[in-house]
């Protein structure tokens, strides 16, 4: 249940934000794209009860969608990771991004159009490419 609902509006009188205060302390906030100058249509950050960022969700105008999550805490070793969705929901890409810097990028292919059904790139701190793992059609790994 939600204790405040808070909204603004743009000059053009479209709803351009909107803020709500859950019961147990978590919030959300929502930007629209009022004036549709931007390739995406709205996002949406998620905060704790601490008030720290937990997660965002953007949807662009095209339907896609990426739900980016946060390590606010420290708990993990990854400070934030972000699942790419294409408009049908199909998860398309995965970047992870670590406490030391270096990162991960993974690709599905949704539309089996390649010979391989993911795979994953792994660099360093500095944005070396360090490593390719993945799976093929046929189930062997690379």
């Amino acid at each position: 249940n939600w204790s405040l609902y808070r909204q603004g509006w743009a000059p053009s009188g479209t709803l351009a934000w909107q803020s709500t205060y859950l019961d147990d302390g978590s919030s959300t906030y929502q930007a629209l794209d009022a004036g549709s100058a931007e390739s995406w249509g709205h996002y949406t950050d998620f905060y704790g009860a601490d008030g720290g960022l937990t997660a965002r969700q953007t949807v662009n105008d095209n339907g896609s969608y990426q739900s980016k999550y946060f390590d606010f805490l420290s708990v993990n070793n990854w400070n934030s990771y972000t699942d790419f969705h294409a408009a049908n929901g199909a998860l398309t890409a995965r970047q992870a991004l670590f406490d030391d810097g270096a990162y991960q990028n993974t690709f599905f292919d949704v539309l089996g159009q390649n010979g391989w059904a993911q795979y994953t790139d792994y660099f360093s701190a500095g944005g070396a490419l360090t490593g390719r793992s993945g799976i093929n059609d046929d189930g062997t790994m690379f």
